[in-house]
């Protein structure tokens, strides 16, 4: 691979992790009304939720190479369809749903590993930057790191909102909650 399609897949990956899904919502409504500590657990099994769905993915992506090297373009043709379909719901859906209950490590795991579309999402994305296995195995653990970061980085961002909110209503006299 390329210093450019490097580039490209970490900006790219960024924009798709930080796209409002299951995982951001329920790291960003959790971290406003929990405390770090009781967050990480949560942050730590979504990783570990997104290296078991691109295992699995790697997996059927290196079955489909040892049938036949054609069907690498025809999963990428795929693949970008998918992609494009993906782009257009994600911009026409209205509701958000929150969960209540508190955020633990198999939580992080169901969350991240129960989306049906993220196992066939990791099978169409990772093709179309990586051209063999291992290639495909850099991508998905940069995929995860990155994915641990931006989620870290939201619970952060999250957390001191909920605690300036609480300061500046405090500061105005108000209740915060």
């Amino acid at each position: 691979m390329t210093v450019n399609d490097w580039i490209t897949f970490i900006l790219a990956s960024t924009v798709i992790i930080i796209s409002p899904g299951p995982s951001v919502i329920y790291v960003t409504t959790n971290s406003m009304t929990n405390e770090i500590k009781t967050i990480m657990p949560l942050i730590i099994g979504l990783t570990a939720g997104y290296f078991c769905g691109m295992g699995i993915s790697l997996i059927f992506i290196s079955s489909l190479l040892k049938i036949s090297s054609y069907s690498l373009v025809v999963l990428k043709i795929i693949g970008s369809g998918y992609l494009t379909y993906l782009a257009i719901q994600m911009w026409t859906r209205k509701q958000i749903n929150q969960d209540s209950r508190k955020p633990t490590f198999i939580r992080g795991v169901l969350i991240a590993m129960g989306n049906p579309k993220t196992l066939l999402f990791y099978t169409t994305f990772l093709p179309q930057f990586g051209h063999t296995q291992v290639d495909m195995v850099y991508l998905a653990l940069c995929y995860g790191i990155l994915s641990f970061i931006v989620d870290f980085s939201n619970m952060l961002i999250s957390h001191f909102a909920r605690i300036l909110k609480i300061r500046t209503a405090l500061f105005l006299g108000h209740n915060p909650r």
